[in-house]
């Protein structure tokens, strides 16, 4: 049935949000495409695709779609019967009761309704993206060990997409950032443990980009535990997940991460990983406005340890050649070709890494714009790091680059 009804699912989302309409004209706003046939424009793009999307924007509504393309027999399934009209207030009720409900809870409402929510996966599996949503863990933990995952459950809870901009989010859970799906912000952690058990069960496919999840998570534990369950599915640790750690993990899960992906080579003199991603790793520990010496100690405990090294860079060559707009970006991003740690806290202000490296032995090395690190300081105007190099001796006058 085509409609001119004006909240589709993208005005659906926004309204929701802002608080315009309440949840449950949200549900049934959404419900009204599976249960009355309603049709917008906007569904002409409904396929796997576009319910991958909108698994990172809005699960409940994701779920929603799913359910669309169920009926619709779009699963790789026959098509089933259309629902029974009466069920859609059924499962509403059931939804709005996922706040703090437990199963039992829905069971009677199930059967209130003389309706069979709980018996049909396809709603099984809303119910659960509800719960998720809604912050109840011990619901959508309990009913992912109960339930068998219905149709098209790894398209909405872990699509087949490693694009980082697309399905993960940088969130604060208390004191902590971390890197998470963004249906648990607002929540007490990134949901690790939710992963790992949607994994066991099959409810969802290891992934990629749960990876950092992992590396970032809140719960020391929690993240362990889905690292281990990635690698047992042959999912391999890769330098984004190192970045995510350095960045942001704390430091027993940075540690466990570098143990994971540095190799033992034996050798203290020798790097044990490709010497530009360890110099890269070195950079990010340092890449903030203050701290990160926890970090880059742990970094020098596991083989990374050389502060003075830089990749060579020929100027003449022209695949290196930059323009002065983006030379602008990367000087104020702390991100300029042959800058050494010492550059990156300079131009961060990070005067106890700053402090920190000299006394390692780093060298006022120049960077691809002939800049020592007090340059840079002075360029960005680090008085606070400038003080630093003056007291160390370093001083502009004098470029001491080497």
């Amino acid at each position: 049935m085509a409609s001119d009804e004006s909240y589709c699912f993208w005005q659906n989302k926004y309204a929701g949000e802002s608080g315009e309409i309440p949840l449950e004209r949200y549900l049934r706003n959404g419900l009204s495409h599976v249960f009355a046939g309603v049709y917008h424009s906007e569904d002409e793009r409904l396929d796997e695709t576009d319910v991958a999307r909108w698994a990172f924007r809005d699960i409940v509504l994701a779920g929603i779609k799913v359910c669309m393309m169920h009926f619709r027999g779009e699963l790789g399934v026959s098509p089933p019967s259309p629902p029974p009209p009466e069920a859609e207030d059924a499962l509403v009720e059931m939804l709005l009761k996922c706040e703090s409900g437990n199963l039992t809870v829905l069971r009677s409402v199930d059967q209130s309704r003389g309706t069979s929510i709980l018996c049909t996966p396809i709603f099984r599996q809303l119910i659960v993206a509800m719960a998720l949503s809604r912050g109840n863990r011990e619901l959508a933990k309990y009913m992912i060990g109960q339930y068998p995952p219905g149709p098209g459950h790894e398209l909405l809870f872990s699509p087949e997409k490693d694009g980082p901009t697309t399905n993960t989010s940088l969130i604060t859970f208390g004191e902590r950032r971390a890197l998470s799906h963004p249906l648990f912000e607002g929540q007490a952690d990134n949901g690790c443990e939710i992963w790992s058990a949607m994994i066991r069960t099959g409810w969802a496919a290891p992934r990629k980009y749960m990876l950092a999840w992992a590396a970032t998570s809140p719960s020391v534990g929690a993240g362990v535990e889905l690292l281990k369950l990635l690698a047992e599915h042959d999912v391999k640790l890769e330098h984004k997940a190192v970045w995510s750690a350095i960045g942001y993990g704390q430091l027993p899960l940075l540690d466990y991460v570098l143990t994971q992906y540095v190799p033992d080579n034996g050798d203290s003199l020798t790097c044990p990983i490709d010497e530009d991603e360890a110099h890269e790793f070195l950079k990010s520990a340092v890449r903030r406005k203050r701290g990160g010496i926890e970090q880059i100690e742990l970094l020098f405990e596991h083989g990374i340890n050389d502060i003075n090294w830089v990749p060579n860079f020929d100027r003449r060559d022209p695949k290196n050649s930059t323009g002065g707009r983006d030379l602008a970006e990367m000087e104020l991003n702390a991100n300029l070709p042959q800058q050494t740690p010492l550059h990156v806290a300079a131009t961060c202000g990070n005067v106890d890494a700053v402090e920190w490296l000299i006394k390692r032995g780093a060298l006022p090395l120049r960077d691809y714009l002939d800049n020592t690190p007090y340059d840079t300081a002075k360029t960005m105007k680090q008085e606070e790091v400038m003080a630093v190099f003056v007291k160390h001796g370093w001083k502009s006058s004098e470029r001491q680059g080497i």
